[in-house]
């Protein structure tokens, strides 16, 4: 998804085949944490990777977005990046927040 969000950058990509694979990508973003809990295949790197790889693509799809929206876009793909850079000067960010209980899921 990445990659062919960067390609569109030089136009070889139409736009729908873009958004249809993205949404696709979202929703299935959205499925494979609840299918990992149920079938107890959850990881601490797991989730860590899936965060990551999720402010990648959002920070890609923002600078698409904002060739034709302006730069404020940006700001957008960049909270993830600012906030680990705010993480190094505040420790008490880099803490891990408490754990919902499976009920709620």
């Amino acid at each position: 998804m990445t990659a062919l969000t960067a390609d569109s950058l030089r136009g070889a990509v139409p736009i729908a085949a873009l958004v249809t694979l993205a949404a696709v990508a979202l929703a299935l973003d959205a499925v494979d944490g609840q299918v990992a809990r149920r079938t107890g295949s959850t990881s601490v790197l797991g989730a860590r990777f899936d965060m990551e790889v999720d402010a990648v693509l959002i920070m890609v799809l923002s600078v698409v977005v904002a060739g034709s929206l302006g730069p404020w876009v940006l700001a957008i793909g960049a909270f993830r990046y600012v906030f680990v850079a705010a993480a190094w000067a505040l420790p008490w960010l880099r803490g891990s927040l408490p754990l919902a209980s499976p009920a709620r899921w």
